[in-house]
């Protein structure tokens, strides 16, 4: 038993760490520039958010 982890450890030492990554996806944009993608969130959560601070701001010019 002992031998088999030993055996594991160093295939895992040994393997290159760069064959675990991954790129991050990109975008091609306009006149050949490279865009990072962003975070999406849905349209529903957004507006959801939006109308929650423009209460909670509503309210704060209200109380002054």
């Amino acid at each position: 038993m002992h031998k088999i982890l030993v055996a594991l450890l160093i295939s895992v030492l040994v393997t290159p760490t760069g064959g675990f990554a991954q790129t991050p996806p990109t975008n091609q944009g306009e006149n050949g520039t490279i865009r990072i993608p962003t975070l999406q969130f849905p349209t529903g959560i957004m507006r959801e958010a939006v109308n929650r601070e423009s209460v909670r701001l509503a309210a704060l010019v209200a109380r002054r």
